[in-house]
């Protein structure tokens, strides 16, 4: 198959991401209140607190989105198309006003104007699609990393300010600001650098053995630091401790992304993994499978935990149901989006 069409290795990671995800959901609404206090004489808050390295999963999203638009600039190429900027500010409000009618339809209009994963990946993809438009890949992609060391700085410099651009800039504690610019922007940059690479060294063995060993010296520079593993704050889970994580964790974070797409790689070669039935909704059904079990999940565990007894059983079956429900919606949108596809090609000149 065409390189510019299947990275096996990005959709293994992206399935695992997704998957694991849900996983955190599923087990966090069973035991906090309003998706914020944990229950900490729960059963299960034991068991949270030392699972929390599963969280690097839903934390590399950004970094998959990355990779994602590195690959669309690359398949436009390839057919001597650029990005138009029209466009991407068509996507850019697709993805955010998508963002916000999930938050209104989970959490109702007082929360409706959270920032959230989708609207910080519309922000990066409008930001790194004007970037191009006056600079080049690499010159993007260095400035973009490098864009993480002024976090702190800023952190300093806004530090009495509640306005909402410095909340999208670099969050706050108010609850409403999740996926604060600063840093996260520079995983979602990383992602798009390790498709590039991947790109212009056909995803060689040297890419692969240099991801590889950049993931693990990473990540071993991030447990030197003490920054890798975070630390939950059951009177705020979705707080600050994850949401504006210090630079060692983020550098971890890049380290663990760039060893799991690798292994995905290894993985997939050895097997057909990435053409499985599971793996293909969970990876190119993503955006939906995201909005849709949020919407759903959160709604349904309310109801959930007021009318069953919640003990090791329920709460399985509770996760393990609502990604069996996940799976449907993303082969729903994989066949949805093949049937488009289809037509598109029949009606083509």
């Amino acid at each position: 198959m065409d390189l510019r069409q299947r990275w096996v290795g990005l959709d293994i990671a992206k399935a695992l991401c997704v998957l694991v995800m849900v996983f955190i959901h599923s087990s966090f609404w069973l035991i906090t209140s309003q998706d914020e206090v944990m229950n900490t004489q729960s059963f299960m808050y034991p068991i949270v607190t030392h699972t929390t390295f599963l969280g690097l999963f839903p934390l590399s999203l950004p970094a998959t989105a990355g990779c994602g638009l590195r690959l669309y600039l690359d398949r436009l190429q390839s057919v001597g198309k650029e990005l138009e900027i029209r466009t991407l500010l068509k996507t850019s409000a697709a993805i955010m006003v998508l963002g916000y009618a999930m938050t209104v339809l989970t959490w109702g209009f007082s929360q409706g104007f959270e920032w959230d994963v989708l609207h910080f990946v519309g922000l990066s993809y409008l930001v790194i699609g004007l970037a191009l438009k006056v600079t080049t890949i690499p010159v993007l992609i260095i400035m973009g990393l490098l864009s993480m060391f002024a976090t702190d700085v800023l952190r300093e410099l806004w530090a009495s300010s509640n306005t909402f651009v410095t909340g999208v800039l670099i969050g706050n504690d108010s609850g409403f600001f999740f996926w604060p610019f600063f840093p996260w922007f520079a995983t979602l940059v990383f992602g798009f650098a390790l498709a590039h690479f991947f790109l212009e060294t056909k995803n060689s063995r040297v890419f692969q053995g240099a991801s590889m060993g950049m993931g693990v010296l990473f990540i071993a520079f991030s447990l030197w630091l003490g920054d890798f593993f975070l630390i939950l704050n059951p009177e705020s889970v979705w707080g600050e401790n994850v949401f504006r994580p210090r630079i060692g964790f983020i550098i971890g974070l890049m380290g663990f992304f760039s060893a799991l797409v690798t292994f995905g790689q290894w993985l997939g070669e050895k097997g057909r993994w990435a053409d499985s039935d599971f793996i293909q909704s969970f990876s190119k059904g993503i955006l939906w499978i995201y909005l849709i079990h949020i919407i759903v999940g959160a709604r349904l565990a309310a109801y959930y935990t007021r009318w069953i007894p919640l003990n090791v059983f329920t709460a399985l079956l509770f996760s393990f149901s609502l990604i069996g429900f996940s799976y449907l919606v993303g082969k729903a949108s994989v066949i949805l989006t093949e049937k488009k596809l289809r037509i598109t090609l029949v009606k083509a000149p």
